[in-house]
């Protein structure tokens, strides 16, 4: 079982969390030594997501102010890749100026949250809310070599 979430308010200021439990989550660990499950050097976190690899590869996203970014774990959760950037540039809902009658806003989701899924032959999609264009749409980036490289351009496309 794994879990991951950030310590703070929200979008990318928040430390990534992350923890394992090999025994139907009676005892959690987090990240190697690490105290607290906090994944070194993620001080950016904001709403993260993961999705397991039928091979047992571990991926993790999340927003960072203006970009998407992920990590990977081909040892359980034992230790983890460097940051890398999925996306850039990306517009977030938050940021757009979208109007919020009695505090909420007028649109599909509330903030820009990344999703990721991973398929067959190390197949990696990850999917965000963008208002790039004044309006809220869909973008997503897709690889197709366990998230090594992203062929579509680094802000992504209309999916």
């Amino acid at each position: 079982m794994y879990a991951v979430w950030d310590d703070g308010p929200g979008i990318g200021g928040s430390r990534l969390r992350f923890a394992r439990a090999t025994d139907q989550g009676a005892t959690w660990k987090g990240i190697g030594a690490a105290a607290g499950g906090a994944m070194p050097g993620v001080t950016d976190s904001g709403s993260p997501e993961l999705a397991v690899a039928s091979d047992g590869t571990v991926y993790i996203v999340w927003t960072a102010t203006d970009s998407i970014k992920l990590v990977k774990s081909t040892d359980g959760g034992e230790s983890f890749t460097t940051p890398a950037v999925v996306a850039s540039g990306i517009a977030t809902l938050d940021a757009a100026g979208l109007p919020a009658p009695e505090g909420f806003p007028e649109h599909f989701r509330v903030g820009t949250l990344a999703a990721v899924c991973v398929g067959r032959a190390d197949t990696v999609v990850v999917a965000w809310p963008d208002c790039r264009d004044g309006v809220s749409r869909i973008y997503c980036r897709r690889s197709a070599d366990g998230g090594s490289s992203w062929p579509v351009p680094g802000r992504g496309s209309r999916c």
